[in-house]
């Protein structure tokens, strides 16, 4: 019986699929009346009541086949498409009561929507939960991460705002009498002007904040050499496939073990990433003034302890990252007052759309080869993967690169450095499995996406050209495979001028201690900073390449 209904099943969901809807569906409707709970004939249920409008009825059965199979991918997308559609959101309540007790399972399918990049219905379903767990401090990493995907940085800074006026006095990580609180940590943000507005795209009026503080010393640099994490293995997305959907460890942040080794509660290492987070969204806002007292307060309480091995590892790495950018990368105004900063002169913005290797060149001024000063304004796309520009994917990642292209606006130049990601994660992972036969077959798939991604950013958006940099070879371990992916992409963005990308001539070999075979050489001295990313002398390359890069004109279509 078990077998002929699985058969019948797929029998119907495929003539539902293939057209013949009537009969595919009447066919699932038999199944169920003898197997209510049959998993494939409620999948084929729900994404027939969708096509039919009965948005209601697909909420609950997607509902009730999340609880059953809460890591089935397609339950997940189904899930998330359902829940996004016009009010999808108020079906949902209205299955789901809002709750403290309901709280876990909002923030379980808030992270389902954010992972299928329905970031509209993972911010409501976020903001619920927290409407009834107001002191959890997962449940506001979690919604500062989601609006970063569209950059809403403005509003990410203001639920950490509202969190911390919320948290008692006393509520904080490390010890007294550096102790760093939820007052405290809020006074410093309010002082040192982090809450100032930037509008998207937008450059940052650095005269009106304060005068920032020294950084001390060392800050950041405790931290392993592991490389930027993909989405994947993102700490902004802790437990997104928990088996236990509406438990007590949903949304991340909760469970013991996700306190590691670093002797923090797995609260007061949520508490630390909010801070962390907010470290890294002044850094992409520009308003580098605001970041030294930040991590002066934060200091005491981080360094030492092996934060890396826990579940806010992520929002760590890039914390530690730009602690030990910041003092680099600092402007000061010439002829003004002590201590005082202003954004360096520039003729132009120069848009670097990049995972976190954006950063280290982010801020910098360089010359081109005419002559005019382009003031380089990351545009950070965390965790991205080239293959997730495929147009299949509707993985998060990919509506964060969107967003960030579609704040560089039309007529302007752009820049983009990715790739390190699939090079260190994906592309060996996909020869063992047999995917591809090598790893050149591997990149030339992974290059095809991402030249076709480009081309088609520079066409919509009307952008004068697109940069492309190589992949930056800073880790030992993955270089081989980076180098194999820097000729191959280096061909192909050659091929693809026509669509006015534009390869960075020479920055692939200027990377490079001395001329000589790919696998002999490392990467120079003075371009590491530590171990995982470039120093910020790595925009002088960038410099040079322009010099004799070709740049199309300005007047192209």
């Amino acid at each position: 019986e078990a077998r002929r209904a699985n058969l019948l099943t797929k029998l119907g969901r495929a003539l539902y699929r293939g057209g013949e809807r009537k009969a595919g569906a009447d066919m699932l409707m038999a199944v169920l009346g003898k197997h209510e709970e049959h998993s494939e004939a409620l999948m084929g249920y729900a994404a027939a009541a969708v096509d039919c409008g009965q948005l209601e009825d697909a909420v609950r059965v997607y509902l009730r086949l999340v609880v059953k199979t809460p890591e089935d991918k397609a339950v997940r997308r189904g899930l998330a498409n359902a829940v996004a559609k016009d009010n999808g959101v108020d079906l949902l309540i209205a299955q789901l009561a809002p709750s403290a007790a309901a709280a876990p399972a909002y923030a379980f399918l808030a992270t389902i929507c954010r992972d299928h990049s329905k970031t509209d219905a993972a911010e409501r379903l976020y903001r619920l939960a927290i409407d009834h767990a107001p002191a959890s401090a997962s449940y506001a990493l979690n919604l500062m991460h989601v609006l970063e995907l569209t950059l809403d940085y403005d509003g990410a800074l203001e639920v950490l705002a509202a969190f911390l006026r919320r948290q008692a006095s006393d509520v904080g990580v490390g010890s007294a009498p550096q102790r760093l609180t939820a007052a405290s940590g809020l006074r410093c943000l309010e002082t040192c002007g982090a809450f100032a507005k930037v509008p998207k795209g937008s450059l940052p009026d650095v005269g009106s904040l304060p005068a920032p503080e020294k950084t001390v010393p060392g800050a950041g640099e405790d931290l392993p050499k592991a490389g930027p994490l993909s989405a994947e293995g993102s700490a902004s997305s802790p437990h997104s496939s928990s088996p236990n959907p509406f438990g007590r460890g949903t949304g991340g942040g909760e469970d013991d073990a996700a306190a590691g080794e670093s002797g923090y509660t797995p609260a007061e290492l949520d508490l630390l990433a909010l801070f962390f987070t907010a470290v890294k969204i002044l850094y992409v806002q520009g308003k580098l003034p605001a970041i030294p007292a930040l991590i002066n307060l934060v200091e005491p309480a981080r360094a030492g302890r092996r934060i890396h091995t826990t579940t806010v590892r992520n929002e760590h790495a890039y914390y530690c990252c730009i602690a030990q950018l910041v003092p680099l990368v600092m402007w000061h105004a010439h002829g003004g007052a002590a201590g005082a900063v202003a954004l360096p002169a520039h003729d132009e913005v120069l848009h670097v759309l990049g995972d976190s290797h954006c950063l280290a060149p982010g801020w910098s001024t360089v010359r081109d080869g005419n002559g005019r000063t382009l003031l380089l304004r990351p545009a950070l796309v965390t965790g991205l993967k080239v293959w997730h520009l495929r147009n299949a994917s509707d993985f998060y990642p990919k509506a964060n690169f969107l967003a960030a292209a579609a704040t560089v606006p039309p007529g302007a130049r752009a820049l983009c450095i990715f790739g390190e990601i699939d090079c260190r994660e994906a592309l060996l992972l996909c020869v063992e499995r047999a995917k591809y036969e090598s790893i050149q077959e591997g990149a030339r798939a992974v290059i095809a996406v991402y030249v076709l991604a480009l081309a088609e950013l520079r066409r919509r958006s009307k952008l004068r050209c697109i940069y492309v940099h190589a992949v930056p070879p800073v880790l030992n371990e993955t270089r081989p495979v980076v180098n194999i992916f820097n000729g191959i992409l280096k061909e192909e963005v050659l091929k693809a001028a026509r669509h006015r990308l534009v390869w960075l001539q020479g920055v692939d070999e200027a990377m490079f201690e001395a001329p000589g075979g790919y696998s002999a050489r490392t990467i120079r001295e003075d371009l590491k900073l530590d171990g995982t990313h470039m120093h910020p002398r790595c925009a002088q390359l960038i410099e040079q390449a322009l010099a004799v890069s070709a740049t199309p004109d300005a007047d192209g279509a």
